[in-house]
């Protein structure tokens, strides 16, 4: 090693050091700079003599003195070795000389004595340097220490926390500028005894550092005997199988459990128990001190099975269902456990299992009416239980908790909480012991449980009618699951606890309103928790600055926070909670070498036991705890403690895996774990997952995996944390590149969107894994819910996690709650008519979708929006919409079937027909928000051809200068050429109305009924026979056109699943097409199908290529003022010959299309009905009729087109729609997702333009030729 070199580098990193102080407490918010604040104080002479003595003659050691005893509190302060203090320069050097940054490394082993000498020579060292240009590079420490008696002045305003020292003739003034947002008052005022310590050091040189309290005596009597005034007597000498018996003496017949809408009477529940600790000592011999196992669900046979274990003085050992099988093994291994309780269904899951299995189901008849009675054999100082949390080692930590301790406990929730007479939940899993406390916070006080089975808890909709329907006032629900409640009002609930984790601040401020809201804290070694908050709702504008407080101590509990040294830390700072009292475990079963880890004695107790639980935490003023994190691997998921090196140790354990470092990902709002993998050949994510699931369980695996043949290593030769997190975002930047996978039917697309909003993360293909991207069993809970919101599908956790991408979920879940066939009501003959072919067609679609179930229906009308900037006259504009509908006969239609055949019935007004709703969002803090509500509440609702209405109109206010206008129309009574008809007719009509006059429109010759009798007409009589012959000749042996090679496979095609991709043919290119229109005496239509024609062979090599156009359907002028679907389908049909040069290709082309023009008002509906061919998969369309100009206005009004769904209605497989503009012409290239991918849209698009421009530019050379030049270009 370059010895020389390494002295450089630590020379100027002393200088340039990023290492800034942060003192050990939560500020108060993230705002510095706010307002500065002083606090004075004067040295005590007397204590401080020595140090007095030497200031009066020598002010540079003065200065080295004050900083060393400084330097020692902020090590203190901040629990940091290396820290970082700048100091002003000293007096006398020039005054451009910036403020100098100390850098130190305060070892708390070292005396006194020693750091004094290594401040010493750090002062000389930097002080020599003061005019180095390395100073320019200086770090930005947020603490300034000034002896003004040695320093020049300083400049304060850049730092929060100044610490000025002044000697004057007999006294030595202190004065400390703090910045009043950052620092509590009451932290300040504490410093002066704090400094007192550290600089008495001076005069006890050999004092160690590591063994200096800067606690003053009056902060650890306020600690101890204020914060902590805990005790109180309770009857923990009674088992709580002991406290409820004696209920079932007093409260026979009072509900005590129920489950599965049955319900047990104390008595019979009581009954059951004795019935199953009889069974337990008689057939098992089960002896006091033995494990029992219990591998149910939460039902009540489980809540028997804990009682039975208590009354025969056992231990209960909680199986969770979900465990894997290693981990459950080692468990009953670990435990040793005599007998298993199961059920029947999970015996063959449990062949490995050598113990005693008992099936609850089939040994135990509950049903007997004989009284039986047991004689309680527990007693408060045997072991009540073992909970299994997990491990750094690879092993879950088994954890035993005496009965003395849970029933000290429970006696404290009766009694803090107030419960008589209530009814509670029992929410949590049987492997916490949160299920402890909901359990006896009802059945040591005489209360009712109401204990929620899996499907309940796992679906919110279900679960808020079970609260409601046995009047549940009590619940205990972990933050992440209250965020997933999303503020529901919950009105029988009087009492919530929330506790597992951080709470939600909105959530905890929301219910605090109505209901008394409790904030827990507590590891399981401290027997269900520690401590208790009641969050008050005036208090809101305190926990949003800061946090909810995790409260004070229960009774019989203590709370001390200790620093490294176990010595307590001032208020106001953070320490490590450790908790003391009678909830205390005696440590680890089997783990000797933990428990003298984590268990230890402290003096401020008497040498009383405490527990170091890992977490930080901090005192307000008044006492209350607030929570600041974890010190250590272990962390806090969904309210469950996860170790860290336990995940790591596991995944390291397979054989391609050197190491492994796993980390809680807290990026863009949502908890993750990531796993980086140093691996020694390729691993594949979904076989890790699997081999992993057999280890730990499913709330323990990794979402993501990052994987490295060597871990990056920093300067210190460890392995660099920062470059592995960078790997987190370039591993989505290449998730965000690659292909997406679209949706194939709108069920997988309302899958897919739910996936994306739950895992904030968008796009995501149909083939990404929930768990991939963060999905967990709480985010499984809000895609359930949301499932059925959007849809009204019920589906289930397991389904999520069974089936985690949104393809198999959707596939599997598709047919789930069928929707029954609702026949439409038949209304009286009057005003019904015959309908079109046009009509036939779409009406043949929604039978086959009332066929359909539910999850299966497509939508079939998807909402557009409008703005209206101006002074809108509201009423104005409503007479004008009810003017059109009443004007127009197919606004006021409806369909029905008479014996068997399908007809349109008109009504006399459009009360059934239409619906129009105003909403005023202008108070609103975000009025386009409220619009972007209600139009997807639009977007989700179908329209019913038989019930209507068949077109929804909502006018959202927004301001007194702007409204917004959602539209839902469905096709069968309009098309593109109707929307133009009904926005003219509307803006004219309300231009009317607004000035007070009539509508100026002119009646209306025929309405849509009459074309429709009199198209029938025309070709029962023979009419169009010409246009038959003409079709049945073009389109002989057509049985199927041709298609573009899928490249998505989908059994099923959904005619509501497109999706568009747009280009611009720019202006030169516009003009060239043009002009060749000119050339060729025909439209530009002529060109854009015959190159789609021929794009289609190239890609397939067939010569046969048929496609599908819509034209108007306007063949009667007085059909142009018209609102309904006029618009008639029209197939283009050629054979391509790629010997032929472009030239001859166009002019065939034209030909070929007026053919097909004198025929295209035959209905193209009865075609296919007529010739049994399937419809054309590909399409090509000019105009597009459905957008408004921005231009277009009403007087004062500017209307203009907002948004649209970006859902389409769209029956192909393709379509290529252009648009003219004044100079461009823009393509839309429809396709829809169940056959093929936005890339593919993307590539055809391309490949059109390339070839309309060879087609253009090489008219004299053959189809061949230009294929092939297609073919070069864009491979």
């Amino acid at each position: 090693m370059n010895t020389q070199n390494t002295i450089e580098t630590t020379s100027q990193t002393s200088w340039t050091g990023e290492a800034g102080i942060q003192f050990l407490f939560k500020q108060k918010n993230g705002i510095s700079q706010a307002e500065k604040a002083t606090f004075q104080f004067e040295l005590d002479i007397e204590k401080h003599a020595k140090f007095f003595e030497l200031a009066k003659s020598n002010d540079t050691i003065s200065l080295v003195v004050l900083f060393s005893a400084f330097s020692v509190l902020i090590r203190k302060y901040t629990a940091q070795q290396d820290i970082v203090i700048n100091t002003p320069h000293l007096a006398n050097v020039e005054k451009d000389a910036l403020q100098i940054p100390i850098s130190l490394h305060v070892d708390t082993n070292r005396s006194f004595k020693e750091h004094l000498k290594m401040c010493q020579e750090t002062l000389k060292e930097q002080y020599c340097k003061q005019k180095s240009d390395l100073l320019g590079k200086t770090a930005k420490s947020n603490v300034l220490f000034v002896y003004e008696n040695a320093h020049d002045s300083a400049i304060t305003e850049t730092v929060d926390f100044v610490f000025s020292c002044s000697k004057e003739t007999d006294k030595m003034l202190i004065n400390i500028t703090y910045d009043t947002a950052s620092y509590d008052t009451f932290f300040i005022q504490n410093i002066p005894s704090h400094f007192d310590v550290c600089l008495a050091l001076f005069q006890q040189p050999e004092t160690v550092l590591k063994d200096v309290n800067i606690v003053s005596d009056e902060e650890k009597n306020t600690i101890i005997n204020v914060f902590n005034d805990t005790k109180k007597a309770y009857d923990s000498d009674k088992t709580l199988a002991t406290i409820m018996e004696e209920f079932v003496t007093t409260n026979p017949e009072k509900d005590a459990i129920i489950y599965n809408g049955e319900t047990l009477s104390y008595q019979a529940f009581d009954n059951r128990i004795n019935i199953l600790a009889n069974y337990l000592m008689e057939e098992y011999n089960l002896q006091i001190g033995d494990c029992v196992g219990v591998m149910l669900e939460r039902s009540d046979n489980w809540l028997i099975a804990l009682l039975a274990i208590w009354k025969c003085g056992g231990i209960y050992v909680p199986l969770d269902l979900k465990l894997p099988v290693e981990r459950r093994d080692t468990i009953l291994e670990k435990t040793n456990t005599n007998v298993l309780i199961t059920v029947s269904d999970l015996m063959f899951d449990l062949q490995e299992y050598t113990g005693n299995l008992l099936a609850i189901d089939l040994e135990i008849d509950f049903d007997s009416s004989e009284e039986i009675a047991f004689q309680n054999k527990s007693s408060a100082a045997q072991t009540a239980y073992i909970i299994h949390t997990s491990g750094s080692t690879g092993e879950p930590k088994a954890i035993p908790i005496k009965h003395k301790s849970i029933s000290d406990r429970m006696l404290y929730h009766i009694d803090y909480l107030e419960l008589k007479d209530h009814t509670v939940l029992q929410f949590a899993s049987i492997s916490f012991d949160a299920s402890l406390v909901e359990i006896f916070m009802a059945l040591a006080a005489g209360n009712t449980l109401v204990v929620s089975s899996e499907r309940e808890k796992n679906d919110t909709n279900v679960l808020t009618q079970l609260l409601e329907t046995y009047n549940v006032n009590v619940a205990i629900f972990p933050p992440s699951y209250l965020k997933i409640l999303n503020k529901r009002e919950l009105p029988t609930m009087q009492k919530i606890i929330t506790t597992g984790e951080k709470a939600s601040i909105p959530d905890c401020i929301h219910y605090s309103q109505t209901k008394d809201v409790y904030n827990g804290y507590g590891p399981t070694e401290t027997c269900i928790g520690a401590s208790f908050y009641k969050i008050e709702y005036d208090k809101k504008d305190y926990y949003a600055e800061n946090s909810v407080p995790i409260g004070e101590p229960f009774k019989n509990t203590t709370i001390l926070l200790l620093d490294e040294d176990l010595h307590l830390v001032p208020n106001g700072l953070q320490g490590e909670i450790c908790v003391a009292g009678l909830g205390l475990s005696d440590g680890y079963l089997n783990n000797d070498a933990l428990t003298a880890e984590k268990f230890t004695t402290t003096s401020y107790l008497n040498d009383d036991r405490i527990y170091k639980t890992g977490d930080y935490a901090s005192f307000t003023e008044d006492g209350a705890l607030l929570f600041h994190g974890r010190m250590d691997s272990q962390v806090q998921l969904n309210g469950i403690r996860v170790e860290l090196h336990e995940i790591e140790s596991a995944i390291t354990s397979h054989e391609h895996v050197k190491n492994t470092v796993v980390i809680l990902d807290e990026a863009n709002n949502r908890k993750q774990l990531v796993a980086f993998v140093e691996k020694t050949v390729e691993i594949d994510s979904e076989a890790l997952k699997s081999y992993l699931a057999n280890i730990i369980p499913p709330y323990m695996l990794p979402n993501a995996f990052v994987y490295f043949d060597e871990f990056p290593l920093n300067n210190a030769g460890k392995v660099d944390m920062n470059a592995l997190k960078a790997q987190i975002q370039i591993a989505a930047t290449a998730q965000k590149e690659k292909e997406i996978v679209g949706p194939t039917t709108e069920y997988e697309q309302h899958i897919l969107t739910i996936f994306e909003e739950v895992l904030l993360h968008k796009p995501l293909s149909i083939t990404d894994s929930f768990f991939e991207f963060g999905g967990n069993s709480l985010k499984a809970i809000q895609v359930v819910s949301e499932v059925y919101k959007v849809t009204g599908i019920t589906i289930d956790v397991r389904d999520v996690f069974d089936h985690s991408t949104p393809q198999t979920l959707a596939k599997h879940t598709e047919n789930y709650s069928q929707k029954e066939v609702i026949i439409p009501v038949i209304h009286e003959e009057s005003g019904i008519y015959d309908i079109s072919f046009n009509q036939k067609r779409f009406l043949g679609f929604e039978k086959a979708f009332q066929m359909m179930s539910k999850d299966e229906k497509p939508n079939n009308a998807f909402p557009g929006a409008f703005k209206l900037e101006g002074h809108l006259n509201v009423a104005a504009f409503e007479k004008a919409l009810r003017h059109i509908v009443q004007r127009h006969e197919s606004l006021r239609t409806l369909f029905l079937e008479v014996d068997g055949e399908l007809k349109q019935q008109i009504f006399e007004n459009g009360d059934h027909t239409f619906s129009f709703t105003y909403h005023d969002a202008s108070e609103e803090d975000e009025p386009s928000e409220k619009v972007a509500e209600y139009l997807e509440i639009e977007d989700k609702l179908s329209i019913d051809l038989f019930e209507g209405p068949l077109l929804r109109m909502r006018l959202i206010k927004k301001s007194d200068t702007e409204h917004s206008l959602i539209m839902v129309i469905h096709h069968i009574v309009s098309d593109g050429w109707s929307m133009n008809v009904l926005f003219d007719e509307l803006f004219e009509s309300y231009n009317n109305f607004a000035k007070g006059e009539d509508s100026s429109l002119a009646p209306l010759k025929i309405h849509y009924k009459e074309f429709a009798y009199w198209k029938n007409d025309k070709i029962h009589q023979g009419e169009l026979d010409a246009s038959k012959d003409f079709w049945f000749s073009y389109l002989k042996e057509l049985t199927q056109a041709v298609d573009f090679p899928h490249t998505v496979e989908q059994q099923e095609f959904n005619i509501y699943n497109g999706f568009e991709h747009e280009i611009i043919l720019d202006e030169a290119f516009t003009k060239l097409l043009r002009d060749h229109a000119i050339k060729y005496n025909t439209t530009i239509f002529t060109f854009l199908v015959g190159t789609l024609q021929l794009l289609i062979h190239a890609a397939t090599d067939q010569e046969d290529v048929a496609i599908a156009s819509v034209n108007a359907g306007r063949e009667h002028k007085d059909l142009n003022n018209q609102i309904g679907y006029y618009a008639n389908d029209t197939i283009f049909r050629t054979s391509i010959d790629t010997s032929v040069t472009a030239e001859e290709f166009i002019k065939n082309s034209k030909q070929n299309m007026l053919d097909v023009f004198s025929h295209q008002n035959y209905p193209y509906s009865l075609l296919v009905e007529q010739l049994k061919f399937a419809e054309c998969p590909i399409g090509i369309g000019i105009e597009n009729f459905t957008k408004v100009s921005n231009d277009t206005q009403m007087e004062g009004i500017s209307f203009s087109t907002d948004s649209s769904s970006v859902h389409k209605w769209f029956g192909r497989s393709f379509s290529f729609n252009f648009t003219e503009k004044e100079h461009t012409i823009l393509l839309n290239v429809l396709y829809n997702s169940n056959r093929f991918t936005e890339a593919d849209a993307i590539k055809r698009a391309d490949q059109y333009s390339k070839l309309l421009r060879l087609l253009l530019e090489n008219e004299t050379h053959t189809l061949e030729e230009i294929i092939n030049t297609l073919n070069t270009t864009t491979a």
